[in-house]
């Protein structure tokens, strides 16, 4: 999945998984790509492992791919 020249702010997950993108792949592989975007202030109530971001592959905890974006 791409998010491509896009700003996400002031989200928030009371769940707890990533207050602006939640992306979960099971079968086979999946890549997240944030490009020419800014993600601000988008708080989770637990789990990120980028700030605003739930980046899961196969079970694998991942890191989405940031091509000139500013993710805080």
């Amino acid at each position: 999945m791409t998010i491509d020249g896009t700003v996400i702010r002031g989200n928030y997950a009371h769940g707890g998984e990533g207050g602006a993108v939640f992306f979960v792949v099971d079968a086979g592989g999946g890549t997240l790509k944030i490009e020419y975007s800014t993600l601000h202030h988008n708080p989770a109530g637990g789990y990120q492992n980028a700030p605003g971001i739930f980046d899961i592959v196969d079970g694998v905890v991942t890191r989405p791919v940031e091509i000139h974006s500013t993710i805080n």
